[in-house]
């Protein structure tokens, strides 16, 4: 009973994983989520200790992020702990989930709970679009300035973006394609063009895996293409589809990584001691809070430059798992998380990688094969 109730918890918590945050000390922030992830994590394994040893590829990525500190204690602080060990409890999820998925009784109720929760983060995500559409104001807070884009309680277009790309999936793969528009209008909402190539990737691989959904893709695409067109434009850049400022952004960003990874290739920095760093080799200034300060503009690189070759290595592994043994819904998910991550930081985002632990295991309940 309270097994299911935890993983009842999880999936309502899940869309207010940006909203219910609070600052307990300088530079170190609570999530609600975070609370139901811990008390969830402690109680499923205090009643089946062994649930960490079920799960390798992911155990390996854990020690490689807490092990990378040891020989950079120089640079451990507060925050850079308190981030370390928050990212270890939510990668217990990856043997947790499942485990309760499987004590859970009547799966029908719970995925019914699920899409519910879904359909309450797409609500709530267009109320923003029409509402609330300027997140310039809170730029003090470190969220970057994102004007006339759906960017939802995640409070970022290109984290939401990824999001419906799995609703969208989710929807396409379980038979459920009449409700399709809701979450590819809010995709395309998002202007995240980094996610609109990895949605695109996703349905490559369907295509290249299974010749009968050749068409149907393509015919998806080009409807997408053709909504992309007559998206509307606004003053700025939010809406620019031609806008290189995230670009050039993105670029320095990387150029910083691999010159910090060059350095310290093999355990690299320590996770995740970026904000340690001097300033002028990360990019962070004093004058103003920076919510992405303890990542680069792809995961890859974040854990390269924290964690080195080994700790890439560990991550490497855990995807190729996780498309291994998944069925083709699954290897959707995992290819398009991999694509994103590969422009966004987006691994360590907590409330996307609770929905993609919860797409990954709730698509092994419904997915055709």
């Amino acid at each position: 009973m309270i097994l299911s109730a935890c993983l009842y918890l999880i999936v309502l918590s899940a869309p207010l994983a940006e909203l219910l945050r609070f600052e307990i000390m300088d530079g170190v922030f609570i999530r609600f989520m975070d609370v139901a992830v811990a008390l969830t994590v402690f109680y499923a394994l205090s009643r089946k200790p062994g649930l960490m040893r079920s799960n390798y590829p992911v155990l390996l990525l854990i020690a490689a992020l807490l092990l990378s500190n040891i020989p950079n204690y120089w640079a451990l602080n507060t925050s850079g702990l308190f981030y370390a060990l928050r990212s270890a409890l939510y990668l217990c999820l990856f043997f947790v989930i499942p485990y309760l998925i499987q004590k859970t009784k009547g799966h029908k109720r719970l995925l019914g709970v699920f899409m519910a929760s879904l359909a309450g983060l797409t609500f709530v995500s267009f109320v923003q679009y029409l509402l609330y559409p300027d997140l310039r104001n809170l730029y003090y807070l470190g969220y970057d300035p994102h004007s006339f884009r759906l960017f939802g309680p995640f409070l970022d277009p290109n984290l939401m973006a990824i999001i419906f790309t799995w609703f969208s999936f989710w929807l396409w793969g379980t038979g459920h394609a009449k409700f399709l528009p809701l979450p590819v209008a809010a995709l395309l909402l998002t202007y995240s063009r980094a996610t609109w190539l990895a949605s695109a990737g996703g349905l490559l691989y369907a295509t290249l895996r299974k010749s009968r959904l050749a068409i149907p893709a393509l015919v998806l695409a080009l409807l997408f293409v053709t909504a992309i067109l007559l998206l509307p434009r606004r003053f700025g850049e939010g809406t620019n589809l031609l806008r290189t400022n995230s670009l050039y952004g993105k670029r320095e960003s990387w150029i910083r990584g691999y010159e910090l990874f060059i350095r310290k290739p093999i355990l690299g920095y320590g996770f995740n001691n970026i904000p340690a760093l001097k300033p002028e080799n990360v990019g962070t200034g004093p004058q103003v809070r920076d919510n992405a300060a303890y990542g680069l503009d792809n995961s890859l690189l974040t854990i390269l430059v924290t964690v080195g070759i080994v700790g890439l290595t560990a991550y490497l592994y855990l995807i190729y798992r996780l498309f291994v043994d998944g069925g083709l819904l699954q290897r959707l998910m995992v290819t398009s998380f991999f694509l994103h991550s590969l422009s966004v930081n987006g691994f360590f985002a907590p409330g996307v990688l609770v929905y993609f632990v919860l797409f990954y295991y709730f698509s092994a309940l419904t997915q055709r094969r």
